[in-house]
């Protein structure tokens, strides 16, 4: 259900991170499910509560607590101040319209790529997201597409 809500009903993509290093200042956690509405509005909860019916989601929430909110910038190298880690996946929604949104992404990729190569980072993984045959469920099975990753190179 995740696909249908958060990527364009299946026309989106999900972006995969690896995590190396959080600062101190950046709170996560996996987030609570719960029935009881009246903790749902505390505010501090409220950072980290979600009713049970989004329980599937299986949601983390990465918050930074100092300087007011502001983006978090992720980077390869520890050299670096804030999250340092890299994107290392890329899904394609199966309804995902390759030949509008292909030559940017593709673009996107190859300029990550190229970065990547310089901090002797693995290359982004490309996959394909496809509906279960049989299934009328937003199931989905998830498979690498080796030609999708060659054409990003």
């Amino acid at each position: 259900q995740m696909w249908a809500h958060y990527a364009d009903a299946f026309a989106g993509i999900c972006i995969g991170y690896k995590i190396k290093y959080l600062p101190s200042e950046i709170g996560w956690r996996s987030l609570d499910y719960t029935e009881d509405k009246a903790k749902e509005r505390a505010l501090v909860e409220m950072l980290y509560i979600k009713s049970a019916d989004w329980a599937y989601e299986q949601e983390i929430r990465f918050l930074r607590f100092s300087d007011g909110p502001q983006l978090v910038p992720l980077h390869p190298s520890a050299d670096s101040k804030g999250i340092v880690g890299h994107i290392s996946e890329i899904i394609l929604g199966s309804r995902f319209d390759h030949s509008k949104n292909w030559p940017i992404l593709r673009s996107v990729v190859k300029s990550i790529n190229e970065e990547y190569a310089k901090f002797s980072l693995p290359a982004v993984t490309l996959m394909r997201a496809t509906q279960r045959k049989g299934e009328k469920s937003d199931a989905l099975e998830i498979d690498i597409d080796e030609n999708l990753s060659k054409d990003a190179c």
